[in-house]
């Protein structure tokens, strides 16, 4: 059976009807079959992996779906690129948890600061690649592919980490980077975090005017069904977690968060939507 929209719980249903053995999907699809009550009764027992991609995973959706004992990969691959850049094969899910794997066949990958210089191991860096499968340019748009394919480079707009085993560790877009008191902040990360809060079902974080540090950052939240939590919870729940100037300043709750047709949260509509003329605006 094929879905036309995607159901979170008629999906539950087929994979334990048709013994499904494989699934790739999106963060969001993931999450979504988490927070039916049918999960817990679900069996997964056919299942060899799931394979995420499409954007960072948060942990906490990986560990639920681990927790069921079903094996959760990442791959990580663009458009641009054919699709496959990365894969985390089965062995490694448990160990290399929140890695989206090496680097495939014929593929190259460089992690760069803003200058271009290769980064220590360890340090975070735009995703570079160089593959026989990454296109030669964009259809009748010679600026951006110039600005985009470097000297056979493909710059992925990504920012990641290379762990010392050579796994790859994506943070977040570097569009989605706000700077908080001369410290970068990726989203993913603080993202992260709060989706390991039981009363979180989602979160969105952007970063938000301030006069004293330029910008913090301000959490736009889902509230899981039926829980009751507040903005001073959510904060103190961040503590000793990260970073102070990672921290979220302002906790928001709403009822949906607005994302694309392939799941990615719309950061350029929140930050309409809570920055305007240059200021934060509160939701009434």
């Amino acid at each position: 059976m094929i879905q036309r929209f995607f159901d979170p719980a008629q999906a539950l249903k087929l994979i334990e009807e048709n013994q499904v053995n494989t699934i790739f999907g999106i963060p969001v699809m993931f999450l979504m079959m988490s927070q039916m009550p049918e999960f817990q009764d679900t069996d997964f027992s056919s299942v060899k992996f799931f394979l995420v991609g499409g954007s960072p995973c948060p942990k906490a959706i990986i560990e639920s779906f681990q927790e069921k004992g079903v094996v959760f990969n990442q791959g990580y691959g663009m458009t641009e690129t054919a699709t496959g850049v990365t894969a985390l094969g089965s062995e490694d899910s448990l160990r290399k948890l929140g890695s989206c794997g090496k680097p495939l066949f014929h593929t190259d990958i460089r992690l760069v600061d803003p200058v271009g210089n290769d980064v220590a191991q360890g340090e975070k860096g735009e995703v570079l690649i160089k593959s026989p499968t990454v296109i030669k340019e964009y259809w009748r748009r010679p600026e951006e592919s110039a600005s985009t394919i470097i000297d056979g480079w493909l710059h992925s707009g990504d920012i990641g980490y290379m762990d010392e085993e050579g796994y790859l560790y994506l943070v977040d877009r570097s569009k989605d980077m706000y700077i908080s008191g001369g410290e970068n902040v990726y989203p993913a990360e603080v993202e992260d975090i709060l989706m390991s809060h039981d009363a979180v079902a989602d979160a969105g974080v952007i970063g938000i005017p301030d006069e004293k540090w330029v910008e913090v950052g301000l959490a736009v939240l889902v509230k899981a069904p039926e829980a009751d939590v507040t903005e001073e919870e959510i904060i103190e729940y961040c503590k000793g977690k990260l970073a102070g100037y990672k921290r979220p300043r302002k906790v928001i709750f709403i009822d949906q968060l607005p994302r694309t047709l392939t799941g990615k949260i719309l950061k350029k509509d929140l930050r309409s939507t809570y920055i305007k003329d240059g200021q934060y605006q509160a939701p009434e």
